[in-house]
């Protein structure tokens, strides 16, 4: 009796482990999005808010970049970033990176000089 008993529990706990595995599990991987961004144009230090979808509200683990420049982080959501403008930046795409995935807005940001013109 005690070794059928046994087994039962055996086979029970293996018919569990094999239900509960990892591999049975989905795992959806969340790409980021810019809507939009505003404002649309400005200086370097500039406080810019992006607008999108599956930020990080972790500020460390998002990475945002300005035709290619590193920019500061200050604030984040899963819908909303505050960046400021690096000092390097050119007119372009604004990038961000969350862990392995990205996106790019579909506009360019414009520099301002102090003068008030474009730069390019």
């Amino acid at each position: 009796m005690e070794k059928v008993l046994a087994s039962i529990f055996l086979v029970a706990g293996l018919f569990v482990i094999k239900v509960c595995t990892d591999s049975d599990v989905s795992h959806s991987v969340l790409i980021p999005t810019i809507s939009t961004f505003s404002p649309r144009s400005g200086a370097a230090g500039t406080e810019v808010k992006l607008i999108g979808t599956n930020f990080s509200t972790i500020v460390s683990e998002n990475t945002v970049c300005f035709s290619g420049k590193l920019a500061i982080v200050s604030t984040a959501s899963s819908t909303l970033l505050t960046v400021k403008v690096p000092e390097s930046a050119t007119r372009g795409r604004i990038m961000v990176k969350v862990g392995e995935q990205s996106a790019t807005s579909s506009s360019d940001f414009i520099i301002a000089t102090t003068l008030g013109k474009a730069r390019e």
